[in-house]
C-alpha cells in the first residue's frame, strides 16, 4: 500500500440473490415478493457462511451449499427476513401484498374520458369529427419534448398538447408509448364483399394482424383490395422489404371451394 500511495482493503465476501426475481425492489434494497418463496438461489463470494435471520421464533431456514459460489436457501418463514453473509447483513427480503400497478405513460383525453395512447385509436373513430374534444397528456417535460407531432394542429400547454383541428383526425408518433395514425379512406375498400366461408374468414383475419404489424393500418386496406380481386397481382403490399408477407397472403385467397358461406 505504500508503493501504491493509497490502503488497500481486504475482499469482503458477498452474496447476491439469482432465483427467483421479486415482483420489485423497494429504494432501500428491500426484494418484495407477493408470498414466500419457496426456495432462493444465491450466488456467495470467497466461499463465505451464510445465514438466515426472521422475525419468526426459532425459525431455521435450511441451507444447502450447492457448489463453491451456489447456495440453496428454504423452509424461509415469516414475512421478512434478512441473509447474512459472514455476519453483514446482505440480502433483505420482505413479502408483502403486490397490487397491480400500471406505470403513466402518454393518455388522450378524449370529452374527458382518459385512455393510454395505444388504446384511443377505437374511440377517436368513432366520433364525429366536429363534436370532440382532445388533448393529449404527458407526465413530464422531457416526455413532452419527446413526441412528433404536427404544431399546426397542437398548442402545448405546460407538458399536455391541445388538438385544434376538427377537419380531421390527429396523428401522434410517441414512440414505444405508443402511436395513433388515422386510416386513409378508400372507397374501393369499403365496397369489397367478404361473404367467403368461416374458415376463410379466420385465416384472413390472422393475416391482416399479421400484415397491420409489420406494414400498418394503409397494409390493411391495401390486403383488402388483394381479398376483393383475389389476386396478388400488381399489389404493392411487397414493396419495401415485406415480400416476406407473400405466402401468407396467398393462404388468404379465395379457392372456388371457399366461395359459399360455411354452416
Amino acid at each position: 500500500s505504500r508503493f501504491m500511495g493509497r490502503s488497500i482493503k481486504a475482499p469482503v465476501p458477498r452474496a447476491n440473490l439469482l432465483d427467483p426475481i421479486p415482483h420489485h425492489i423497494e429504494p432501500d434494497g428491500t426484494l418484495i415478493y407477493p408470498i414466500v418463496p419457496s426456495k432462493i438461489i444465491v450466488r456467495r463470494t470467497h466461499g463465505a457462511k451464510l445465514r438466515v435471520e426472521s422475525k419468526v421464533e426459532n425459525h431455521v431456514a435450511r441451507i444447502v451449499y450447492l457448489s463453491s459460489e451456489l447456495v440453496e436457501i428454504s423452509d424461509l418463514k415469516g414475512e421478512e427476513f434478512l441473509v447474512f453473509c459472514e455476519e453483514n447483513s446482505q440480502i433483505n427480503i420482505r413479502v408483502a401484498c403486490c397490487d397491480l400497478f400500471r406505470p403513466q405513460g402518454v393518455q388522450l383525453s378524449i370529452d374527458n374520458d382518459l385512455f393510454e395512447l395505444f388504446e384511443a385509436g377505437a374511440k377517436l373513430r368513432s366520433f364525429e369529427r366536429s363534436k370532440f374534444e382532445l388533448t393529449l397528456r404527458t407526465q413530464t417535460t422531457k416526455m413532452a419534448d419527446f413526441i412528433q407531432l404536427n404544431p399546426q394542429y397542437w398548442i402545448r400547454r405546460g407538458v399536455d398538447y391541445a388538438f385544434q383541428s376538427v377537419a380531421l383526425l390527429p396523428e401522434i408518433d410517441a414512440g414505444n408509448f405508443g402511436s395513433f395514425l388515422p386510416i386513409e379512406e378508400d372507397k374501393a375498400a369499403e365496397d369489397i364483399d367478404f361473404s367467403v366461408g368461416l374458415d376463410l374468414r379466420v385465416r384472413r383475419a390472422w393475416v391482416e394482424g399479421l400484415v397491420s404489424r409489420a406494414v400498418g393500418p394503409n397494409g390493411v386496406i391495401e390486403l383488402r383490395k388483394i381479398w376483393a380481386k383475389n389476386s396478388t397481382l400488381n399489389s404493392g403490399l411487397f414493396s419495401s422489404g415485406h415480400f416476406w408477407l407473400r405466402p401468407y397472403v396467398q393462404a388468404g385467397l379465395r379457392k372456388e371451394r371457399d366461395g359459399l358461406p360455411s354452416n
